[in-house]
């Protein structure tokens, strides 16, 4: 399932669409960029607050999350939201780290 775009403002022309009175290149004139990147959510310490709070995010921005967790991504909200945080948190940095010689 591919991620829904997300428009955000551009910050060349601040949500403009025009620079010097000219069109804006970074946004072709629209006043905004469309970002496809997914959204990351970091694992908290144990005892602190997330660093995203799930409950506030749509429900697009959840199906991401759990697409690039490999989770089901079908469900409502509540449903994404209790798969997410019963995902177990991947250890990718101490894998990629070479073992001392």
């Amino acid at each position: 399932m591919a991620a829904d775009p997300i428009y955000v403002p551009c910050e060349v022309c601040g949500n403009r669409g025009m620079v010097a009175g000219a069109r804006c290149e970074a946004c072709n004139g629209q006043g905004h960029v469309i970002q496809t990147a997914p959204v990351a959510v970091e694992a908290p310490e144990s005892g602190e607050e997330p660093a995203v709070k799930l409950d506030k995010l749509k429900l697009a921005d959840l199906q991401t999350i759990a697409e690039t967790a490999g989770l089901d991504t079908s469900g409502t909200r509540a449903d994404l939201i209790e798969r997410i945080q019963a995902a177990p948190v991947p250890e990718a940095e101490a894998a990629a780290e070479p073992p001392p010689a």
